[in-house]
């Protein structure tokens, strides 16, 4: 409750303190006569904006002060007012003032604080009720307060905020095993899929050494390719390949036998030379034609 205003070099006002009663109070006069500015005092002192024009003097401090008796015990426990109202006070004096040299000092029971701490408090004290004012009872974050200053159910409040934490807590924990539950039943499919594949798959030694035999084929296709194409190079070469030298001995071997007869069981030994070499050179090539692969068979 605000219990006193003081006034002084504030728009018309020189200097003016105005006690307030514990019920209704009502501020009557003729147009002009201030009744608005004695508002505008109590606004500024709660925080809202300052215009320097509303100084009567600039010459003298502007000041405005406001006693608030807290009497409320959910305003009393409210985090804001902790530092003010120590030791069981209730009382809480607020101090604005404007000073000549264009600073602005903020008191609360003694102690300074910032505008903007100062209207956070001032939204807690006063609802100002006007033509272009936002009241408090349009403030949704206010309406739980509101509600608790009406009803007294601390124990029914307590009892249902511990009721409330056990329940969050068990609908938690029953969505964490909702969440297990679907991830092993997802588990449970793969590792049957997985059974399911492996009982298709022919398990006998021979067709396990074959299949790691393929495999590692398949891991050494480049090498392997790389090889057979070396074989065959020495072996195809036009000038210096085993197939070229090979024919190319047959003419002075023919020669050798015409002129020694006892040299002509070389001529066959030739021949089976010729034949085994032409003989492995398939076998090569058609090794070569194994090492070409189908990906997915060799996925």
């Amino acid at each position: 409750m605000l219990s006193q205003i003081t006034i002084q070099n504030f728009g018309l006002i020189e200097r003016l303190s105005i006690d307030l009663a514990e019920h209704l109070n009502i501020l009557t006069g003729e147009t002009g006569a201030g009744k608005s500015i004695i508002i505008d005092a109590l606004r500024y002192v709660l925080g809202e904006r300052f215009e320097t024009s509303l100084v009567r003097d600039p010459k003298v401090p502007c000041l405005v002060q406001a006693a608030f008796e807290i009497n409320d015990k959910h305003l009393r426990q409210h985090p804001l007012f902790a530092d003010y109202l120590t030791d069981g006070e209730s009382q809480l004096i607020i101090e604005r003032s404007f000073q000549p040299d264009g600073k602005n000092k903020v008191k609360i029971n003694g102690l300074a604080l910032t505008v903007g701490q100062l209207k956070e408090i001032g939204n807690h004290l006063i609802d100002f009720h006007g033509a272009h004012d936002h009241q408090m009872l349009l403030q949704e974050e206010q309406h739980i307060l509101m509600l608790d200053k009406l009803i007294s159910w601390e124990n029914l409040k307590n009892d249902y905020q511990e009721t409330f934490a056990i329940y969050s807590g068990l609908l938690k924990k029953l969505h964490e095993l909702s969440n297990l539950a679907q991830t092993n039943k997802r588990d449970i499919e793969l590792l049957k899929h997985q059974i399911s594949e492996l009982e298709q798959v022919p398990l006998s030694e021979e067709e396990f050494q074959k299949t790691e035999q393929d495999q590692l084929k398949i891991n050494n296709a480049q090498r392997l390719s790389s090889c057979v194409e070396q074989i065959l190079g020495l072996f195809e070469d036009e000038e210096t390949g085993i197939e070229t030298l090979l024919r190319k001995s047959f003419s002075p071997l023919k020669t050798l036998s015409q002129i020694d007869p006892s040299t002509s069981g070389l001529s066959d030994n030739l021949t089976a030379a010729q034949e085994s070499t032409q003989n492995f050179l398939d076998n090569l090539r058609g090794y070569a034609d194994t090492l070409t692969f189908n990906a997915q068979e060799a996925e």
